[in-house]
Formats: C-alpha cells, structure tokens, sequence
C-alpha cells in the first residue's frame, strides 16, 4: 500500500495497480494500469526508470524480473519465452529511438 505522494520506486520490476489512483509521467494510471513492462530489457541503461507516485492510497502488484524470468524458464513457456524476446527487441529499439530523439532535441 502506498499512500498519497508516496513514490513506487522499484527498479527491475512490473507494476500493476490493483487499487488506487497514482500518476507518472504526467499521466493518470488508474486501477489496471501497468508500467514498468520494459524491465524486460537486457541492457539496463536502455529501462525507463521514471517513478510513479500515488494520488491516493494505492496498491500495486509487483513482478520482479528475477521472478519473472525464472518462471518464464519453465519447459512449460517456450512459446512465451519467444513472445518476449520478441517483446524485448521492441522495448529495446522504442528505447534507442527515444534516447536518438532527446539527445537530438538537446542539441537544438
């Protein structure tokens, strides 16, 4: 539980809010939003660690990427263990592009 104000700053980890309002980015995640879905990603410079913060007593189920890739190394998951490294080589090419876009933009 998290309450108003109050930062969920996990890095590495899956976030989706089960109750509660918070907010980041300037945008409003309500109840069923998720964020930190890149945490996927190999490279850790490449994850987007902007925190969110809660607008009013909140709670969020929580994933880390250590849990989450030891049980996507199941025999059971092949077909998922595909689904996110395809997911992976997405989240890492937005990544490139957005860091292509602000490095650009401080040049202006």
């Amino acid at each position: 539980m998290f309450a108003p104000m109050e930062a969920v700053d996990i890095i590495h980890t899956l976030f989706i809010i089960t109750h509660g309002i918070a907010a980041r980015n300037g945008r409003i995640l309500p109840k069923g939003a998720i964020w930190g879905e890149d945490f996927i990603i190999e490279k850790a410079d490449l994850v987007d660690r902007s925190c969110a913060a809660a607008l009013s007593y909140a709670s969020v189920a929580c994933l880390s990427r250590d849990d989450f890739f030891a049980i996507l190394a199941s025999d059971v998951h092949v077909a998922e263990r595909e689904a996110v490294q395809k997911a992976s080589r997405w989240y890492h090419l937005r990544a490139l592009i957005m860091r292509m876009g602000r490095d650009h933009a401080a040049k202006r």
